[in-house]
């Protein structure tokens, strides 16, 4: 898959229902309330791929600024050590 944030959740959404079953139901259903264990288990790795997704778009955003910023301080950084020789 080429949409990260669909695999991101699909995946989690297969290790979430995986420890549900493995930790049972009633220990489940103590975290989640009133909720269905496995709709919580769900939605939890749902919860976790949108985190992921505002993380990852922040970091790119940030190396977004990087990248502009970057090659014009080496240039100018270049120009400097090569007018000194």
């Amino acid at each position: 898959m080429r949409d990260s944030t669909l695999s991101t959740a699909l995946t989690m959404i297969v290790f979430y229902l995986i420890a549900a079953f493995a930790v049972g139901s009633e220990f489940v259903a103590t975290l989640s309330g009133s909720m269905s264990p496995y709709l919580f288990a769900v939605m939890s790795a749902m919860n976790f791929a949108v985190g992921v997704t505002i993380v990852y778009s922040g970091v790119r955003m940030i190396l977004g600024d990087f990248d502009s910023s970057i090659p014009r301080y080496c240039y100018k950084k270049l120009s400097l050590m090569q007018s000194q020789q």
